[in-house]
């Protein structure tokens, strides 16, 4: 039996044959179907030939998919738009939440503290159980929710400054005593 190796394996008088070892074994393995029928199951891909000849994309990630739900529509591409629709029809139940976290990122953003209140039943009586959770994390502390809707003011500047100090004393390797991040800091201020 003469076996013709194609233009990619063959050597044409060379030591090394061109080509790398997943294209030596697809030609082996269609070589083999061809002479023998497989008995046993494939362990390896289908050759090339056989695979899909476009590549064709799969479902969103979780993160893209809260990303184009969240996002602002004016700021979308049409193509975005249709990915967002693809996923609110596969899934009916997320229209619903993902109104009731447009409106609650419109009532951050427009420092809305009168609608927290009517917003928070709406996401109870809505019936998503991760709305209810996150409406349980508002209800503990539902005054700090309030005032920092009501406030223009922050606690930016008081956590800025925490996480420097903190910072400081990790550079130290928790060796730092009190005397020495005092020094640090008042030096920095100086």
């Amino acid at each position: 039996m003469s076996i013709t190796l194609p233009n990619c394996i063959a050597t044409s008088g060379r030591k090394d044959a061109r080509g790398s070892e997943t294209t030596v074994r697809a030609y082996l393995s269609e070589l083999r179907d061809e002479t023998e029928p497989r008995t046993g199951p494939r362990r390896r891909l289908p050759v090339s030939a056989q695979r899909k000849s476009r590549w064709q994309p799969g479902a969103p990630s979780s993160r893209r998919a809260t990303w184009l739900i969240l996002s602002r529509q004016e700021k979308l591409s049409e193509e975005q738009r249709r990915e967002r629709d693809l996923v609110l029809e596969a899934h009916p139940e997320l229209t619903i939440a993902c109104l009731l976290a447009r409106s609650f990122a419109q009532l951050v953003r427009t420092r809305n503290a009168k609608a927290l209140d009517p917003w928070i039943e709406q996401a109870l009586d809505s019936g998503v159980p991760e709305l209810g959770s996150f409406v349980g994390g508002i209800r503990r502390d539902q005054s700090a929710v309030f005032n920092a809707l009501s406030y223009a003011w922050s606690q930016g500047q008081v956590e800025g400054q925490i996480h420097r100090l903190k910072l400081l004393k990790r550079q130290s390797y928790g060796r730092a005593g009190f005397h020495l991040l005092r020094h640090r800091v008042l030096a920095r201020s100086a």
